[in-house]
């Protein structure tokens, strides 16, 4: 993890965001948080964190569906999503799985816990893009293939689509 680690927090409680900010906090890592989960959602499209940490009990839309709009956005879809909750029963850590989350931590957060799931989640991230890089170009020449083509050109559709709906509000 040479480059600084973005950690997107999206609770409706700022005090959990504090306490999980304040243990992540580090010259290595950039914290963003919100305590609305529609603002999440824009955050996370806008500034690609590296990784979610987000809480199930949310006033207007719950951390699961959070959860889903999250995964069906195609600039979204790969960060991987912790949940923090007090919930601690079996159909909500199924539901929090279900619904796209890589991992589950339960409130109130313990330090060590804490660290130790966010650097797994951020090192098999780290690990996805590095095979991504080296599925995405050519072993001799370094420039990309076909297959890392395509997704930019995808990528460019999609910012074009939302450019033109933006401008179509106006």
């Amino acid at each position: 993890m040479d480059e600084k680690q973005k950690i997107l927090i999206i609770d409706d409680n700022s005090q959990n965001i504090q306490v999980a900010a304040n243990i992540l906090k580090d010259d290595n890592t950039t914290i963003f948080a919100t305590t609305s989960g529609s603002n999440g959602l824009e955050i996370a499209k806008l500034k690609q964190p590296n990784l979610i940490l987000l809480d199930i009990q949310m006033p207007e839309r719950d951390g699961f569906e959070i959860c889903k709009l999250i995964k069906n956005e195609e600039l979204t879809k790969h960060i991987p999503i912790v949940f923090m909750t007090a919930k601690t029963d079996e159909k909500s850590i199924e539901s929090a799985y279900t619904a796209g989350g890589v991992d589950y931590i339960t409130k109130p957060i313990r330090k060590a816990e804490l660290l130790a799931r966010v650097k797994t989640q951020l090192q098999l991230s780290q690990l996805i893009i590095a095979l991504k890089k080296t599925s995405y170009t050519d072993g001799l020449t370094k420039l990309y293939n076909h297959n890392k083509i395509f997704e930019l050109l995808d990528l460019e559709i999609i910012r074009a689509k939302r450019y033109k709906s933006t401008l179509s509000i106006l």
